[in-house]
């Protein structure tokens, strides 16, 4: 007989409440919560109010370390949830996230893996993983990441899983290797440095055009000079012939 531990995870998005389920087989694996249901509301807030569960005899919200929300939209991690589910270690977002920040993972200070492969962040942004050194696997994998802060994964002593397949700046990955992870760690400063970053680059058309404009405004410039500069002479001139005259 399956024994489920059914959690209810509240948010309050500005006047909106949004009701994220998430359950635990406590058979299967009784560290692991499912989420199973979720309303993302439009707000940028999604902040943990409250969760109820009923647990299996022995068990408690300190068991649970991982969160599993894969299948599902999920916009952005969910705020307040480690005063909950204090000894989270794994999680699992892997659909619809746009963005992501180191407020956010701060949450789960014994964070070791952290999926957050096929979603759409573009950017991985600087001491994103300062709250989180014991991490060892990283997948952002699938994602359009375009830039990637410098030095980002340098304070990882402990990674040795890394993904960044199939994205806008940059594709590889290294797997349980130490070194394999901080070499891909500088191809992936190199080619997604947010100075190199193509989003950031200006064509050579642009260029040409910046030049042609610059030209145009030195000449008119220069007319404008020229004019001013005779203007000026003229009404010496004639200041000078009026003075003498007087």
């Amino acid at each position: 007989m399956e024994i489920f531990i059914a959690l209810q995870i509240l948010f309050i998005c500005v006047s909106q409440a949004v009701a994220l389920k998430i359950y635990c087989d406590a058979i299967a694996n009784p560290n692991t919560c499912k989420v199973t249901d979720i309303q993302v509301s439009s707000s940028s807030d999604q902040i943990v109010t409250n969760v109820f569960g009923r647990y299996q005899n022995g068990k408690s919200a300190n068991d649970v370390t991982v969160i599993d929300a894969r299948g599902l939209t999920l916009t952005r991690f969910p705020l307040n949830l480690s005063k909950f589910l204090p000894n989270i270690q794994t999680v699992f977002f892997e659909k619809g996230m746009t963005e992501i920040h180191k407020e956010e993972l701060a949450q789960y200070p014994n964070l070791r893996e952290l999926y957050a492969s096929t979603n759409e962040i573009e950017v991985i942004e600087p001491d994103l993983f300062i709250n989180n050194p014991n991490l060892h696997l990283v997948f952002f994998n699938g994602n359009k990441i375009k830039s990637v802060a410098p030095n980002v994964f340098d304070g990882l002593s402990k990674l040795t899983f890394l993904g960044l397949d199939a994205n806008k700046c940059y594709s590889g990955h290294a797997h349980n290797n130490h070194e394999e992870a901080k070499e891909l760690a500088k191809n992936i400063y190199k080619n997604c440095s947010p100075s190199t970053s193509s989003e950031h680059c200006a064509s050579k058309q642009d260029f040409e055009n910046f030049k042609q404009d610059l030209k145009s405004d030195i000449r008119e410039l220069t007319e404008k000079l020229q004019k001013w500069k005779d203007e000026t002479q003229s009404y010496i001139k004639l200041s000078k012939e009026t003075c003498d005259n007087n």
